[in-house]
This record gives structure tokens, C-alpha cells and sequence, in this order.
């Protein structure tokens, strides 16, 4: 505390979860083998593997050296948050007030007058700013985060409309916050002179945003009624360009034109004046990537990323930084749910 420490040891061994913080933010922690065992002197901390359920009833503390207090140069604490959503497997939300340099706090709760961690901090998300891949201009918006739709008429029978309902049912709920919606889709009424046609035609297409040029629609063509599909369209419907549209993207993938099907190079443009971006790293997970074939005219690869483990292309679910794009984007103002 303030740079004095009751007791100290030097480290033996360290295992960390990555070496490239600033693109695996889920990654950056450390654990320390330390030459002396401080907690005989000074206690120690048990673990306790919680299931959904209990991690999110549970109150708890948030301890680091955020940059944000003292300059990190002393522990500051968040006593009484708590974890408020499961974004993905092993990784969730928590609302404790931490900054840069909190990476790898614990937070724990009490049980049995014994302190139990539970979970890690490991990345901040920051309440101000831009974020994602989002159009710049306010109008791209839907108002109050609602979009209503009209089904081209004899374009879908009756399951294929469940489908496509149940994909945007999805949706609304993946980035839902403790039951508040922050987008809906509802179907269009009279009065409403801003929505989205979906329709049969060529492709898996739509319009971004509400201020889109001319008609907005939504295109879900042979083999498009998918959830995965479906959700990725309507991430662009909300306002959301491809994630290797991003003014950053050189720095994560290359671009192979040579493969790229003739007149289909501009599904490949970069956007750096019309979008907004944020200070989160670049998304592999995103469901608004492209795969490492798509419009290829020769078998071959058209998008390569640079890190080599990284999968791109995945269509089953919004990953965590598209759900906290669409959450920022949006500022959450969708009814309750009833």
C-alpha cells in the first residue's frame, strides 16, 4: 500500500496467458511462483469454481493497481460489484470500476468469514468513446434502438419466417442487459416510416443502418435462413460494417486481390472517414468476419490473418465484443422485457 509492502519474495516461475495483451485481452493475466510462502504470514485467498448461477448472485470486490487511482502506485478496491452477464464459456461482464494496470485483479467474495476468488479481471471496458465498426453518422441508428420489419409477401413460408424470427429473438437477447433490451425487432406498423423489408432474392445481403441510401432490405437467399446468417445480416441492418472493414485491419489481415473474384474487390474495402471504431483489439470471433474463402475465384484464400492461430468466418454467435459493440452503439434504450 502507497509502495510499502508488509512483506515481500522474489519469483520463481511465471505462466501468463498470452504475450500480445493488446489483441487477447480475455488472455492478459499472470500467475507467480514466489520463493517464499507469504501467505503464512499474511493469510491467503481460496478459489472457488462457481456455475452461472451463483457467479451472478454473488456480491463481490475487485482489487488492482488501476492507473486510475494513485497513478497505480497503490491497491484500490471496488467493494460490493458483481458479475452482471455471461458473455461466452468462462467469460463474463462484471460492473467493478477499474482501469488500465487492473488486469489480473482478483475478484472475490466471502464465504464462511474465508475470501474465495472467483473470477479475474481481465480487460476494462470503457463507458465513453466510439466502438466497433459502426456508422459514424448518428442517423444510421434505429430510434430507440427498434427496428420494424415487413416480410415480402410469398417470399417465405411459415418456417422459414420462424427461423428468421427466432434469429432475431437471439439476437435481442445476446445483448440484452439484466433483462433491458437494447435493440428489438417488432414487425412494421402504419406509422412507422422507417423499416426494413426482408425478402427472398440473390445472396445474403442487407442495407446498414437506418439512414441507408435508397430501400432498405434485408436479403436472405438460397441457403441464407441460418441463425448465424441471419443475426450477421441483422448486425449490419443495426448500422455494423464487416469487422475487416475496419481503418485498422492491415495490421491483422492481408488482403490477397490476386484471389478475389473479378468486379467483387470492393467487398474488401476498408472504411476510415465513414466509420466509427473503438480502443478494443481487432475481433477474429467477430460474427461480421469474413472467412478465408469468401469470393475467391480460384479455391484459394482471399483474407489471411496474421496471427496463425486465428479462426475467422465463425456464423453461429455474436461473439463478446460484438454483443458490447451493439450495447455501446445502441446505449441500451430498448424496452424491458416482458
Amino acid at each position: 500500500i502507497n509502495g510499502n509492502a508488509a512483506s515481500s519474495s522474489s519469483v520463481t516461475y511465471i505462466w501468463w496467458g498470452t504475450t500480445d495483451p493488446v489483441t487477447y485481452r480475455e488472455r492478459d493475466w499472470a500467475l507467480l511462483r514466489l520463493s517464499q510462502p507469504l501467505g503464512d504470514q499474511n493469510g491467503y485467498f481460496g478459489f472457488k469454481s462457481l456455475d452461472d448461477s451463483s457467479m451472478l448472485a454473488s456480491d463481490g470486490t475487485l482489487v488492482g493497481y488501476s492507473t486510475n487511482f494513485q497513478n497505480g502506485h497503490t491497491a484500490g478496491a471496488h467493494i460490493g460489484c458483481r458479475i452482471t452477464k455471461k458473455m461466452r464459456d468462462n467469460f463474463y461482464l462484471h460492473n467493478c470500476d477499474m482501469g488500465r494496470g487492473a488486469s489480473g485483479g482478483p475478484i472475490f467474495a466471502w464465504w464462511d468469514n474465508t475470501p474465495y476468488i472467483y473470477a479475474l479481471n481481465v480487460a476494462e471496458y470503457r463507458n465513453d468513446g466510439s466502438r466497433g465498426v459502426g456508422e459514424k453518422p448518428a442517423a444510421a441508428r434505429w430510434t430507440n434502438g427498434i427496428v420494424p420489419y415487413v416480410f415480402k409477401a410469398g417470399d417465405f413460408d411459415a418456417g422459414k419466417i420462424a427461423i428468421i424470427v427466432g434469429a432475431m429473438r437471439r439476437l435481442e437477447q445476446s445483448v440484452a442487459i439484466n433483462n433491458k433490451l437494447c435493440v428489438q425487432f417488432r414487425p412494421a406498423t402504419a406509422a412507422d416510416k422507417q423499416f426494413i423489408t426482408i425478402k427472398d432474392g440473390a445472396g445474403c445481403t442487407s442495407s446498414v443502418g437506418m439512414n441507408w441510401r435508397g430501400v432498405k432490405e434485408l436479403t436472405l437467399g438460397q441457403g441464407c435462413v441460418h441463425e448465424g446468417t441471419i443475426m450477421h445480416e441483422m448486425l449490419h441492418c443495426l448500422g455494423f460494417w464487416h469487422e475487416q472493414s475496419r481503418p485498422d485491419r492491415d495490421n491483422y489481415v492481408t488482403v490477397l486481390y490476386a484471389n478475389v473474384q473479378k468486379g467483387l474487390e470492393h467487398a474488401f474495402n476498408k472504411y476510415t472517414t465513414t466509420v466509427d471504431t473503438m480502443a478494443f483489439p481487432y475481433d477474429y470471433d467477430s460474427l461480421l468476419h469474413y472467412g478465408t474463402n469468401y469470393f475467391s475465384a480460384n479455391g484459394k484464400p482471399t483474407l489471411v490473418p496474421k496471427d496463425p492461430s486465428a479462426k475467422i468466418g465463425q456464423r453461429n454467435v455474436l461473439s463478446a465484443t460484438d454483443i458490447l459493440e451493439v450495447q455501446r452503439y445502441y446505449q441500451c434504450t430498448g424496452p424491458n422485457v416482458g
